[in-house]
């Protein structure tokens, strides 16, 4: 420390002795050489900076994550948002929090591991941008991360990564976890939520269509204050208490699987069509089905403790105990 103020006494006193015209000159060359540095010095500190940045792909723990968006490029997005301390898809669904804790600890846990190679770099972020998964998460309003998932990385080594506005990959892993974590991060909602047939939203209004029976389509919708079942040319009141007791189960219906059968389920005789419209404005129609099956000596016969459905807020046709089934499966009678 002392070797250092003297050599500032030193340089102080050579400064003493110039002359002014000395002074002047070895300024201008200080600042003309900064000048000319500061560019280049601000530019790689620039670099360094936007290279950390890019490969930081872990969202700070210490930050509330509120929402979490996936898009693929097809443009089919599935949003998860957190709902009064729960965790919503689209709004509309529980999620499954087994899964879903599983991926908020991969969002706060990602680890960098390797750059791609040049060689590859550019295929990989076309193929990420074409066939990967846009991952956006959101503290209140604010963007927290953007970043592309793609498909796991030669040799299981960890999966591609590139941020939104970027165009180098990286290969990235996740502290703790030694599997491959990217087949968590796609938009097939039905694989993260509860099997919830219909979502926990209030009913406005629903109308039955039959086809297995000679009753007549009808309605269930409000008449001012009150509910009304409404066929045809004519009504009748409903009983309130019916109604809410009816509508409050459809928010309990649960199926009891998918169905990957490859035999045409609209083949299967229909029972009914049921269109569901909320208050939001949103609306579902669900499609019953008798279960067809094919015994061992390959004779076709109805399942007598299952049906089929087909939902418009589900990807894949469902299958449903008809206990479930006549929680929301009504005829007019019942609402009276």
């Amino acid at each position: 420390m002392f070797g250092i103020d003297k050599w500032v006494l030193r340089q102080f006193l050579k400064w003493v002795k110039l002359t002014n015209a000395q002074r002047t000159t070895r300024l201008l060359w200080t600042i003309g050489i900064t000048i000319v540095l500061l560019p280049t010095i601000s530019y790689f500190i620039y670099r360094s900076y936007q290279k950390s940045y890019e490969k930081a792909f872990a969202t700070n723990p210490k930050v509330e994550i509120t929402e979490v968006q996936f898009i693929h490029s097809n443009e089919k997005k599935t949003v998860f948002t957190k709902v009064n301390g729960a965790w919503l898809i689209n709004e509309s669904y529980p999620v499954k929090d087994h899964l879903f804790s599983d991926v908020l600890y991969f969002i706060q846990n990602f680890d960098y591991s390797e750059i791609v190679p040049e060689a590859e770099s550019e295929t990989v972020a076309k193929k990420l941008k074409s066939d990967g998964v846009l991952v956006k998460v959101y503290s209140g309003i604010y963007k927290k991360q953007s970043y592309y998932i793609g498909e796991e990385a030669f040799g299981g080594t960890g999966v591609y990564m590139m941020r939104e506005n970027s165009s180098q990959p990286f290969v990235v892993t996740v502290k703790g976890y030694d599997r491959s974590f990217g087949v968590y991060f796609h938009t097939r909602d039905s694989w993260y939520r509860e099997p919830f047939v219909f979502p926990i939203k209030e009913v406005a209004d629903i109308n039955y269509d039959w086809f297995q029976t000679n009753e007549e389509p009808f309605a269930v919708k409000k008449d001012g204050s009150k509910w009304i079942a409404a066929w045809k040319n004519a009504s009748a009141q409903a009983s309130q208490l019916q109604v809410q007791q009816i509508f409050e189960s459809f928010k309990t219906v649960r199926y009891s699987g998918l169905y990957f059968d490859s035999y045409d389920i609209l083949t299967n005789p229909k029972i009914a069509d049921v269109k569901v419209n909320y208050e939001t404005g949103e609306n579902i129609t669900v499609s019953v089905f008798k279960y067809m099956q094919i015994d061992t000596l390959g004779s076709y016969y109805f399942n007598a403790d299952t049906s089929l459905i087909i939902s418009s807020s589900h990807d894949t046709p469902l299958l449903i105990s008809n206990i479930e089934l006549q929680k929301f499966l009504k005829r007019r009678p019942d609402f009276l």
